[in-house]
């Protein structure tokens, strides 16, 4: 993990946590890029640490579901019933902005 990223998460609060078996994805608002407005980092976690991490760039499109939709695919799983795009399902919300998908509910990223 870079420093850039270190900092983000040391000083902002996730906008959304998503808990998915022994991986954790964590979404931030980080600065804005240019003209392009406010862009989204996402950083997923497994057991043993971190894993990897995903910003978006530009403008004229969801950057929170292309964020969620790339930690995803990087984890190789995703939420029953979740499209690219789509968002995730209200049904997962625990409260605030936490999400927590059963195992029973997870599939394989396709």
């Amino acid at each position: 993990m870079n420093a850039q990223i270190r900092k983000i998460m040391d000083n902002e609060t996730a906008f959304k946590v998503i808990e998915m078996g022994e991986d954790t994805i964590q979404m931030y608002h980080c600065s804005k890029g240019g003209m392009y407005g406010w862009q989204v980092l996402a950083v997923w976690f497994h057991k043993h640490g971190y894993k990897g991490h995903y910003k978006t760039g530009g403008c004229g499109y969801s950057k929170e579901n292309a964020a969620e939709n790339e930690a995803f695919r990087a984890t190789g799983k995703m939420p029953k019933g979740y499209s690219e795009g789509s968002g995730l399902d209200y049904e997962y919300r625990v409260g605030g902005n936490f999400y927590k998908v059963p195992s029973k509910m997870i599939r394989k990223y396709k």
